[in-house]
């Protein structure tokens, strides 16, 4: 590609890496001795319902993630590169797993998750009439977005 500036690629490749892992569970993973980039890179990990999802992250770009985003020992389930795409687009599918509506398990209210999911496992979450609370993940429920009752749990 000539003229172009990989570097600013990258940068902006980052930049929608820290977009998506906002949604998400994420954590810098500890660097692999046999990765032949973990000299030069950091490594961020989401866990999405899709699946694992992995990228190599510049030192200049790690500023963009939340500056408590934990390290970990490395998880990496070993998927490949098409395997990550395929869970993307599983994301992104119109009636994938991102159709999945969360709810609140005492109160049974349908919410959404309006901020990342922080180090200890808390989560900002909206309700429909726009009160903003703070959660624990485990307190949250997915449901079938696509049922008119948000009482219904779909992991039976």
């Amino acid at each position: 590609m000539t003229g172009v500036d990989e570097r600013a690629l990258y940068r902006d490749r980052a930049f929608l890496i820290a977009v998506l892992a906002a949604g998400f569970e994420t954590h810098w993973a500890e660097p692999d001795p046999a990765d032949p980039y973990a000299a030069d890179y950091r490594l961020i990990c989401l866990h999405t319902p899709a699946g694992q999802l992995t990228w190599h992250i510049h030192p200049d770009d790690a500023g963009l993630f939340p500056a408590d985003l934990p390290t970990r020992p490395s998880d990496w389930d070993g998927h490949t590169t098409t395997e990550k795409q395929h869970r993307l687009a599983a994301l992104a599918r119109p009636g994938g797993v991102m159709a999945k509506r969360l709810i609140s398990k005492d109160t049974q209210e349908a919410v959404t998750i309006a901020g990342p999911v922080l180090s200890d496992g808390r989560v900002l979450v909206q309700d429909g009439a726009g009160c903003i609370a703070v959660v624990n993940v485990a307190d949250l429920a997915v449901v079938d977005g696509s049922s008119d009752d948000a009482g219904q749990d779909s992991r039976r």
